[in-house]
């Protein structure tokens, strides 16, 4: 058993609603016996409930309840297996994602979704918050949290299974593209509380050549993070705190799902950014405040960041002779390093080359 000993168990404290991590339509496993204990937890229902979950679609490609409810099992698992005080979002907004979306690759209905949230709470298999609405400028309205409770704790204890056995990201999409959301007139949408723009992301045709080798790169990328360990060795918790410009504070998670990499595409053009996002080890601070990534192992070893400021334009300086190069013997062995002060910071910073 993995319950932790002498320790105040979490289910005898109230939930956190803002320790909690988001709920992914895409999340997958592969492992067998996730499969059973949620299809133990299906048949524990009952005949009547799992009618009501599935209703009367006749729709033959639609997802079962049991699939819905595997959707929640395992990414409750995988919170559990973290910390067992995380809470999972539990959307309740018909809004947060389209059946039809070309995003929803499952082709979820959040309808079905709630059905299966409120079974399991009445079963006892979960705890839960309610949703939380205000008024204050700053403060932001959260959906409903839940968490396994005591009866599905002791199920999760004898699992054979480990957060590596669930993937948040299986289905979801490498290539995205956005666009400015318009209304009738052809005006940006604003958000009401900041004002600013809100965006739409929209299909992408996989088919294209240029799409297909980008597709390629991040799916051998993704694979080679997924069968990698990455972590932070200095955390005691597994997140990381971060403030925001207006003093306000994010708990970033860091565990071996926060690694999943995707580009992005903005304003409706493949010559519109197309940045990487998604890895942990971006958003944890940078080189000035670097305790967490000084920190960062890769299968247990540790790491070195170098950093290439203003690389791209400094190495077109270099190749085309337009400044001199000052060299001095390189931090490490066998790099030569150029001193070009003509871009990046304010002092002269070096570049290194192998």
């Amino acid at each position: 058993m993995r319950e932790q000993l002498n320790a105040r168990p979490y289910y005898e404290e109230e939930i956190d609603r803002h320790y909690s991590t988001k709920f992914h339509y895409q999340a997958g496993t592969g492992s067998q016996n996730l499969h059973n204990l949620s299809e133990t937890i299906w048949k524990s229902l009952g005949l009547e409930v799992q009618s009501n979950i599935n209703g009367r679609s006749n729709n033959q490609t639609t997802l079962s309840g049991l699939d819905y409810l595997t959707l929640v099992v395992i990414q409750l698992f995988h919170n559990w297996d973290n910390d067992p005080r995380l809470a999972l979002a539990s959307p309740s907004n018909n809004n947060d994602i389209a059946v039809g979306s070309y995003y929803n690759t499952k082709g979820l209905g959040v309808p079905k979704l709630v059905r299966v949230f409120k079974a399991l709470v009445e079963a006892g298999y979960l705890d839960r918050v309610n949703q939380s609405h205000t008024n204050k400028p700053n403060a932001q309205n959260t959906t409903s949290r839940i968490r396994a409770s005591k009866k599905l704790n002791d199920m999760f204890n004898y699992v054979d299974a480990t957060e590596f056995d669930v993937n948040l990201h299986a289905h979801d999409k490498m290539v995205v593209m956005t666009e400015w959301l318009v209304d009738d007139q052809g005006n940006p949408v604003k958000n009401k509380s900041n004002r600013k723009k809100l965006t739409k992301e929209v299909s992408v045709d996989e088919s294209l050549r240029h799409v297909k080798e980008m597709l390629g790169v991040l799916k051998d990328y993704n694979a080679l993070l997924a069968r990698t360990h990455i972590d932070i060795a200095s955390l005691d918790d597994p997140f990381v705190i971060r403030v925001g410009k207006k003093g306000k504070k994010q708990q970033l998670p860091i565990n071996q799902n926060s690694k999943f990499i995707k580009r992005v595409f903005s304003r409706g053009s493949w010559k519109s950014h197309g940045r990487f996002y998604g890895e942990f080890w971006q958003q944890v601070g940078n080189k000035d405040d670097n305790k967490y990534r000084n920190n960062i192992r890769i299968n247990g070893n540790q790491t070195l960041e170098l950093d290439y400021s203003s690389l791209h334009p400094n190495i077109l300086t270099v190749e085309m002779n337009l400044c001199q190069r000052r060299t001095k013997t390189a931090p490490v062995a066998g790099a030569t390093v150029h001193h070009l002060a003509d871009f990046g910071r304010s002092k002269s910073a070096p570049f290194f080359g192998m």
